[in-house]
């Protein structure tokens, strides 16, 4: 999974979600890609959503989601 690095950002949240079920956060990271195995059963259908956040002063700004990445 790779995305184009927003400007100022922290880090990026990564959320996926299975078969049509709410999102879920899988990891946080600092750099503009994700490698990782998930499992899933053969039918199943996996998405996945990104969005940046910097901190500013302690406090945690977001930026917006991407488009979402389906697997089948």
């Amino acid at each position: 999974l790779g995305w184009k690095k927003s400007t100022g950002a922290s880090g990026y949240q990564i959320y996926y979600s299975e078969n049509g079920g709410k999102y879920k956060r899988l990891t946080t990271v600092s750099s503009g890609k994700l490698s990782c195995t998930i499992r899933y059963a053969i039918g199943d259908t996996e998405q996945f959503k990104v969005r940046p956040y910097t901190k500013v002063n302690g406090k945690t700004y977001y930026g917006s989601w991407s488009n979402v990445v389906t697997v089948n």
